[in-house]
């Protein structure tokens, strides 16, 4: 039996987490499924420990995956429903006065952290972190991690576009994407008709 993590940076609710495992009742016997989410905005993250509490395969943390270890502010959406908070004040929808505290580190930290077997098994990486993914791949790069991912997921649009201060940074985001054949297999649980199964995806 093959083993599997699927790694969540920007839970939101928990959505993609309820897909993938909703899609695992049908592989069990061919992958032994580790989830790791990582949620920055505390209240998501409660819910999603409280939802989970008795599901061992559901790994959560309370984090934000960043540049660097240590303390950042996270931005939080405006509105009841929460959509997108940040760790950039400029991007789309995000209150600047409105904020958070949470610990940060980066990916390699992170799996290095919490993932034993990272390099032995396969590997689903879904971002959806509102601007901070250029630092994930940065980040990977430096520490040749690319390799041992062997699916990208997210939504069809990229982060980067919502953040203004990050405009800058646009074309090396995107260099970086084609140079390293960085393509994002849909994952949402919005839109099951065209979402990737990740499980089929990796058989």
């Amino acid at each position: 039996m093959k083993k599997l993590n699927y790694i969540d940076l920007g839970t939101h609710k928990g959505q993609e987490i309820g897909l993938v495992l909703d899609n695992y009742k049908n592989y069990k016997d061919k992958f032994d499924l580790t989830i790791y989410g990582v949620e920055a905005y505390t209240p998501f993250f409660l819910e999603l420990k409280e939802k989970y509490k008795d599901n061992n395969r559901v790994k959560l943390f309370n984090n934000a995956i960043t540049d660097k270890i240590g303390s950042t502010e996270l931005y939080i959406s405006d509105g009841d429903k929460k959509l997108g908070s940040s760790l950039f004040s400029s991007k789309k929808n995000v209150n600047s006065k409105n904020k958070q505290v949470v610990h940060g580190y980066t990916f390699y930290d992170f799996v290095k952290t919490n993932i034993s077997d990272f390099k032995s098994s396969y590997n689903v990486l879904k971002l959806n972190i509102e601007g901070a993914e250029l630092a994930v791949y940065e980040n990977m790069i430096e520490e040749n991690m690319m390799g041992d991912i062997d699916i990208f997921c997210g939504h069809p649009s990229h982060d980067i576009e919502k953040v203004p201060e990050l405009t800058s940074q646009k074309d090396r985001y995107y260099s970086l994407m084609l140079e390293y054949d960085i393509e994002l297999s849909y994952l949402c649980e919005a839109n099951l008709k065209n979402s990737i199964n990740i499980f089929e995806a990796v058989s």
